[in-house]
């Protein structure tokens, strides 16, 4: 997961409405060119890593194609006057700037760049999520505010909640600091988290991934078609929607690890996994039918508690024996395992199935 550096500045808020009028900071007034990179063409709009939505366009070029003159075509918001500024975009790579200066920013107005990341008043909770950015200073919430209107409250933009990107996710194994060499601590429910800041006045380095609840109520207020940051739309499946805590306001990877969700079957070529097979899946809905009444509307005439016996029999037995079909294949493999690679971290003799089913299909 990207975090991106928050964002800060003042905010005129009317309480009961979702629509903010934003007045950003960090926003670039002095930019000088470090290094031109390679590769680049006049024309091309040149994003500036380190805060959000800075740009210039490439008006000149120097020997590779290397950046040498360019003009400053949006300020964008966030960016400090400290270290260097890597850029991202355009045809070319590798050119660097130091921000000499920094004033009133503006936010990217794209409807995507910032929309489903959060934001915060006076720094503290309720948290919100931005639903859409329209325009350079106005966005809109997915609750109506409910502390006190004020023409100038503080704000922070901030990615705090974590959402899966990956359309087969199912649930997440691994969520890791690199820098600190540490897992976030995830058995964490949101009442715990209450009682240790209710206020959510804690920002810094993240120890916890909080259990939240899943993000539908958002989803169903993006705009129809437009992808938020991490790239959901309003036609996205929900997902879960986990808290970062403390909130990292700093640009930051976190690498995880995922279970990938067994895929759909949708098709007649489709194929089942592992043990499972097409006469389990048939006798087990064959059982269900039978028992199904069906709508009001339109009542199911081949309900049949006799006929439901039968087929949940079947079904039945069919798990049995596909239970110690795959039981069977985890002994074996695991008997070869410890004769042939004993230094192989195995669990220990007797575990069940169920180690080698939990972990399956896992992907980065």
């Amino acid at each position: 997961m990207v975090i991106f550096a928050s964002i800060f500045g003042n905010a005129t808020i009317q309480r009961g409405l979702k629509t903010i009028t934003l007045s950003p900071s960090g926003g670039i007034a002095g930019l000088s060119l470090l290094s031109g990179g390679l590769g680049y063409t006049v024309g091309d709009i040149v994003t500036l890593v380190g805060g959000c939505a800075g740009q210039i366009t490439v008006t000149g070029l120097g020997a590779g194609n290397a950046i040498s003159t360019f003009t400053l075509t949006s300020a964008g918001a966030g960016y400090s006057t400290t270290g260097t500024s890597q850029t991202s975009g355009g045809t070319g790579s590798g050119a660097t700037f130091s921000i000499t200066s920094v004033g009133a920013g503006v936010l990217p107005g794209d409807n995507t760049t910032i929309v489903g990341r959060q934001i915060l008043f006076g720094g503290l909770a309720p948290i919100y999520s931005i639903t859409s950015n329209p325009t350079a200073n106005a966005i809109t919430i997915d609750q109506a505010i409910g502390v006190p209107s004020n023409t100038a409250v503080s704000f922070e933009i901030s990615c705090i909640y974590f959402v899966s990107e990956k359309p087969d996710f199912e649930r997440l194994i691994t969520f890791k600091d690199v820098v600190n060499s540490w897992q976030l601590w995830r058995d964490v429910l949101a009442d715990e988290l209450n009682a240790w800041d209710a206020q959510r006045s804690s920002a810094g380095t993240p120890t916890i991934l909080a259990n939240l609840t899943y993000n539908t109520d958002y989803l169903a207020q993006l705009t129809a078609g437009v992808p938020d940051y991490i790239g959901l739309t309003s036609a996205s499946n929900p997902a879960v929607r986990q808290e970062i805590w403390p909130r990292q306001q700093a640009d930051f990877i976190y690498p995880y690890l995922y279970k990938r969700a067994v895929p759909d079957l949708v098709l007649p070529t489709d194929t089942t996994i592992g043990a499972v097979t097409g006469d389990i899946i048939v006798e087990g809905a064959l059982a269900d039918l039978c028992m199904w009444p069906g709508t009001p509307e339109v009542p199911n005439p081949k309900r049949n508690p006799v006929e439901f016996n039968i087929h949940q029999r079947r079904y039945t037995d069919l798990v049995d024996r596909a239970r110690n079909r795959d039981h069977a294949i985890m002994e074996r493999d695991l008997a070869n395992a410890y004769t042939n690679m004993p230094y192989a971290p195995y669990p220990f003799n007797g575990m069940s199935a169920r180690f080698q089913q939990n972990h399956v299909d896992i992907g980065w």
